[in-house]
């Protein structure tokens, strides 16, 4: 329990500061989404000040931006884990193409998953419907799981995705985020996906 605990608050803010960040960056390249979002969090909040975690069900936008965003920037960009046993990868034709042994050290390049044209239509685009009807965050068939898979899947999964609900339906009900035309995002991928140069917005009060 303490080393589950030391996990949630040592390596779950700052990504998930990341995760906000990134989804602020993307509502100010972004106008005509967050123009959608915020009416969104309007309909399903009116003037209550309190986001609940009905509410958070409710904004269905909200969730396909979160989705998109994680696509967009994997946080988490790499995941690396160690064959069991040996694993043979045949190709089309049956004859096998790649054999990775057992006790092999394999990273799975998530940023770059993320933004392959054999598994994503238009990847470079940000695009939040391509989401809708499609609802979990983890699809491993899909090639998408920002969080983690199997048994090693993030401890902090809802955490994360609660906290930056509750942030950005809080934040975007009262500010207009704009973007900063002499920023540029300078990406490092570490074991968080982070900047060498913070991530830099602009905020109109409504």
């Amino acid at each position: 329990m303490t080393d589950h605990t030391i996990t949630m608050v040592g390596a779950g803010h700052d990504t998930t500061a990341y995760f906000a960040s990134y989804v602020c960056f993307l509502l100010g390249e972004h106008p005509e989404c967050q123009e959608k979002l915020r009416q969104c969090v309007v309909d399903v909040m009116g003037d209550r000040e309190e986001v609940t975690a009905d509410d958070i069900t409710s904004m269905k936008y909200l969730q396909l931006f979160m989705h998109e965003t994680l696509r967009f920037f994997a946080v988490i960009p790499f995941l690396v884990r160690k064959s069991a046993t040996e694993f043979v990868h045949k190709s089309t034709d049956g004859s096998p193409d790649v054999v990775i042994p057992a006790d092999t050290e394999v990273m799975i390049p998530m940023y770059l998953l993320n933004r392959d044209p054999s598994i994503w239509d238009n990847p470079t685009k940000f695009d939040p419907m391509r989401w809708e009807g499609k609802g979990e965050y983890t699809s491993a068939k899909d090639g998408f799981f920002p969080f983690g898979y199997g048994a090693r899947v993030c401890i902090g999964n809802t955490l994360a995705q609660l906290e930056v609900s509750v942030f950005i339906s809080q934040l975007i009900r009262q500010y207009k985020v704009l973007k900063d035309p002499s920023f540029k995002l300078n990406i490092l991928a570490g074991i968080s996906l982070t900047t060498s140069n913070g991530v830099k917005v602009k905020f109109k009060k409504l």
